[in-house]
């Protein structure tokens, strides 16, 4: 994720490789979010989306921060940075238990 984005923002700009990166990381989770296909496809398969998944999500988050340090100014973009990392630990903390959560209550099947 982190070499195609770095070649595609040379390429392309920031702004249609945020574009790409967020799109293609939507289409290729969107199978897993339908109930009968997740339980069709066989593990390896599920295995690959959710790679593909992660590789456009560090392409995305990699672009993003590359174009905020060149857009915003250092005394804002360090109070936001230092908010974004107390969220990001707030949701590393909760993590375990919402996918235990969400398993129950959003895929009942």
């Amino acid at each position: 994720g982190v070499i195609l984005s770095a070649i595609l923002i040379e390429v392309i700009g920031r702004k249609l490789n945020i574009a790409f990166t967020t799109f293609g990381s939507a289409i290729s989770i969107l199978p897993l979010f339908y109930c009968g296909l997740a339980k069709i496809l066989d593990g390896y398969v599920v295995t690959a989306f959710l790679f593909l998944f992660r590789g456009f999500q560090i392409g995305a988050f990699m672009t993003i921060y590359l174009y905020t340090s060149e857009v915003y100014p250092t005394r804002l973009r360090g109070t936001v940075y230092g908010v974004f990392g107390l969220t990001r630990s707030i949701g590393q903390l909760s993590s375990p238990l919402s996918a235990l959560v969400s398993i129950f209550i959003f895929f009942p099947c």
